[in-house]
């Protein structure tokens, strides 16, 4: 990428949130939940997508982006570790076993270094390979950026390849956030 006129510019949105740090010693061990806010950087040389404006990328496609990926999935629900107790409990007042016993052969064959979740869209449920923490959380967005954004900005229609995926910005509370 060429280093002239290079700029980073970040989107946020929030979204409101429920999960729970199963193996916690403190209060994150219950099901609580946060209004959390999310930041997505891409950086790019001016014109990158090829405005006369000398914009790196429009801030309302960075936000459509950005409800695609975490507000589409995330916003309204429950986000729980797969191995957490609480998830056949919800597993079971969904009536979903049959579909979440397939989902589990699936993550069975996810590495420990994936990180990997499933949507279940219709009851607003979340089952993560990872326990669902800030810094897991925000590693998974970027991951989740990253693997989008050449489908993504492809179908942009004066893309040239010049922006590519900074970093994400997860805050957990108004006090607490996360870079990744």
């Amino acid at each position: 990428m060429d280093n002239t006129n290079l700029n980073e510019i970040t989107r946020f949105i929030t979204f409101d949130m429920a999960h729970r740090l199963p193996n916690h010693c403190g209060r994150c061990s219950n099901i609580h939940g946060h209004t959390w806010k999310i930041g997505l950087t891409v950086e790019g040389t001016s014109n990158a997508i090829g405005s006369s404006e000398g914009m790196v990328f429009d801030y309302k496609d960075l936000k459509q982006w950005l409800m695609e990926v975490v507000d589409k999935n995330f916003d309204h629900s429950l986000t729980l570790y797969y191995d957490d107790p609480y998830v056949l409990d919800i597993v079971n007042m969904y009536g979903i076993k049959e579909q979440f016993d397939s989902d589990m052969q699936w993550l069975d064959n996810v590495s420990d270094s994936e990180l990997s979740v499933i949507n279940y869209p219709e009851h607003r449920f979340n089952i993560c390979s990872f326990i669902p923490t800030s810094e897991n959380l925000a590693s998974y967005f970027k991951y989740e950026f990253k693997q989008r954004s050449f489908s993504y900005l492809e179908h942009h229609p004066t893309y040239n390849g010049n922006v590519k995926v900074k970093s994400v910005e997860l805050w957990e509370t108004p006090n607490s956030r996360c870079i990744v």
